[in-house]
């Protein structure tokens, strides 16, 4: 059962940043002209509320200091249902993939 509750988080996780994943994208081919599809990693912490508070990027030297800064600065406006456990708010840390196209 508890895997079940995992995957659904992990869905709401997708569709919450689905809008993020959108400006992402927009604006990262208006910094650089993209000539292919890019998938970059995150993982994420989100508190008790919902919001973000702690994003590490993986596989950091795969791009420049300022790709990451601006890629940060737009997840960190992400915020999800808050997870509950035992009835009670509690943070939740998942991987985060923003597809760049």
């Amino acid at each position: 059962m508890e895997i079940g509750k995992t995957r659904r988080w992990q869905w709401l996780v997708a569709l919450a940043l689905a809008g993020v994943m959108q400006f992402a994208a927009l604006g990262t081919a208006a910094a650089q002209e993209v000539n292919q599809a890019l998938n970059v990693w995150f993982d994420v912490l989100f508190d008790e509320n919902g919001q973000v508070k702690e994003i590490t990027p993986v596989d950091e030297a795969s791009q420049s200091p300022g790709f990451w800064k601006q890629m940060t600065a737009r997840l960190q406006k992400a915020k999800i249902p808050p997870r509950q456990e035992e009835g009670r708010n509690a943070t939740f840390r998942t991987g985060v993939v923003l597809y760049l196209a």
